[in-house]
């Protein structure tokens, strides 16, 4: 049958806010996949509404109960409910009876999700236009003029001027190096005292409204603003998560501080001008871009986060969540298998920029964790239901469907929660 969808917007135990989204279908046969059983559990009819309907008043001192299609790490309830204190904490999930005089929010026709995770992001940047290539700049020119071109498969693959259309590691786009185009994606300033006002920085607003309109309740971003998503990187604005001895992320974005155009490291040269120390493991999570790019170049960067190599650090380790890893190979993925970590996928944006993405089966295969995100809106998604659109396109396309609607959402729940350590 067809359900719609809609998702309780918090993390964990917490419950802040209720949001809209797409049509999903509902598998009503048990799903195995990796030793685990994803259970269909039927609970007692409940009165079908087209759409989600409130019993008595609303008193924010009293409890609120929701019935719908819940989604839990173990089983689906179809007609399962959801217990909410006074305090937004959840008390009960699955088959459970409200009192006679209770607030009901019946959503009988929905599926009920945990709020969604994005462990990248770079919210600063997320007013520019999408389309990788086809980005503009400040004056509305496109940066690339090859774009539509080159995105013709038949002549992506016949003309020469195409063949320099794609990027093999991220400072040649960022910097226009190797005779290809700039990709330009200029930022903004983003808040970091309480007293900045969302007039001032109504672009960071409105990036993260966008995320939370989509279901996110927490993003890794770089950055943030006050009193809407959580922002685990930044310890102003967790917005009341808890952590482990209050913790936060380390997000890093250049780890071997080689912002600026490196050239000749490659083959275990890590003389790079700033390799972070194992001291980054002190955080709550290590979050690095590792290896983005599909050369040696790119896996070099891989190999002196990893250990090897002279001036390398060893920084795998189970607080360790390293984003994109598109150059790994089967033993760095087996090594971050390892050491317990989390990888972290963002394929519309890899593709979009490389041609490529990172070897997700083959992760997936050794028993690493993945973790789905957006990255920015220059080369990714502009939400998570987007991002979830286009793993499921390439899922179904060339991956012979290796993973299930299961898999894709624990990427955005469950593992993308550990991805950040707060699971």
């Amino acid at each position: 049958m067809k359900i719609k969808y809609i998702n309780i917007v918090g993390l964990s135990l917490t419950v802040f806010l209720i949001g809209c989204a797409q049509k999903h279908s509902l598998e009503t046969q048990n799903t195995q996949l990796n030793g685990d059983k994803l259970k269909i559990v039927d609970c007692p009819a409940i009165k079908v509404t087209d759409k989600c309907e409130i019993t008595n008043t609303y008193d924010k001192n009293k409890p609120l109960w929701i019935f719908g299609n819940v989604l839990t790490q173990s089983a689906i309830y179809t007609n399962g409910g959801i217990e909410i204190d006074s305090d937004g904490i959840i008390q009960q999930v699955g088959c459970i009876e409200a009192p006679k005089d209770a607030v009901v929010l019946n959503c009988s026709s929905y599926v009920i999700s945990p709020g969604l995770i994005n462990p990248h992001d770079h919210l600063k940047y997320n007013h520019n236009f999408p389309g990788g290539q086809n980005n503009r700049d400040a004056t509305g020119n496109i940066s690339n003029p090859y774009y539509l071109l080159c995105n013709d498969p038949i002549k992506a693959n016949t003309l020469e001027v195409c063949q320099n259309y794609r990027y093999d590691r991220r400072n040649e786009w960022r910097k226009g190096l190797e005779g290809k185009p700039q990709i330009l994606a200029p930022d903004d300033a983003f808040p970091n005292t309480p007293e900045a006002t969302a007039n001032e920085y109504k672009k960071i607003v409105w990036n993260e409204l966008r995320h939370i309109m989509a279901g996110t309740t927490t993003v890794a971003g770089s950055g943030g603003y006050y009193g809407l998503v959580r922002n685990p990187d930044v310890s102003t604005m967790m917005e009341g998560l808890v952590t482990k001895n209050q913790k936060k992320v380390d997000y890093e974005t250049f780890p071997l501080g080689d912002s600026s155009n490196v050239t000749g490291l490659n083959y275990g040269n890590c003389n790079y001008p700033k390799v972070v120390t194992t001291d980054v493991l002190d955080n709550l999570i290590f979050l690095p871009h590792v290896a983005e790019g599909i050369n040696d170049y790119a896996h070099n960067e891989l190999e002196c986060l990893s250990g090897n190599g002279n001036g390398s650090v060893n920084v795998e380790a189970s607080n360790s969540t390293f984003i994109h890893t598109i150059a790994a190979n089967p033993m760095d993925a087996q090594n971050i298998k390892n050491a317990d970590m989390t990888f972290v996928w963002s394929p519309r944006s890899n593709i979009s920029l490389y041609g490529n993405t990172a070897q997700t089966v083959m992760y997936d295969n050794i028993g690493v964790r993945i973790a789905l995100s957006t990255d920015w809106t220059p080369s990714g998604s502009i939400n998570m239901f987007r991002e979830l659109s286009c793993a499921n396109e390439i899922n179904s396309n060339y991956f012979n469907n290796h993973f299930t609607k299961y898999d894709l959402w624990k990427m955005v729940t469950i593992n993308a929660a550990r991805a950040l350590g707060i699971d």
